[in-house]
């Protein structure tokens, strides 16, 4: 099992209900070898996406690969206004021009109760129509 990918579908997966358009973007072949505070990056981004492309093309989510830093890419879809947020695991989009950013948060920490959560995703939900997200 890939908890990384069940936990990426589950996310998009409610981010499709309310009918939102999802636009995923992989890292390209100029992404820089070295991020991250000197952690290692994979310059074959095709050998670990795979799954998670077909997993999207299932679910009908487009998929485009960025020329080099897939948040830089999602920011200029931002700035084109293609697309209305950028949803991202860290903050590196606004670094390169993002005005309105989704972290992806993946906590170890107890989760609220339900009716917290139900709360919490229904005011998410009403304070701005989002229509579509760059991934």
């Amino acid at each position: 099992s890939k908890p990384n990918e069940k936990n990426i579908l589950y996310q998009v997966l409610r981010l499709l209900r309310p009918n939102i358009q999802l636009v995923f973007v992989a890292d390209g072949p100029l992404r820089p070898l070295n991020k991250n505070c000197g952690k290692a990056a994979h310059a074959d981004s095709d050998k670990y996406t795979g799954l998670l492309r077909k997993t999207m093309d299932h679910h009908n989510v487009a998929w485009h690969k960025a020329p080099a830093e897939a948040e830089a890419e999602c920011a200029t879809l931002q700035k084109l206004g293609i697309v209305d947020c950028v949803w991202t695991e860290d903050a590196d989009a606004f670094v390169f021009g993002a005005h309105t950013v989704l972290r992806v948060t993946t906590s170890t920490s107890p989760r609220l109760p339900r009716e917290s959560q139900e709360r919490l995703t229904q005011a998410n939900t009403l304070q701005r129509p989002m229509r579509r997200a760059s991934l």
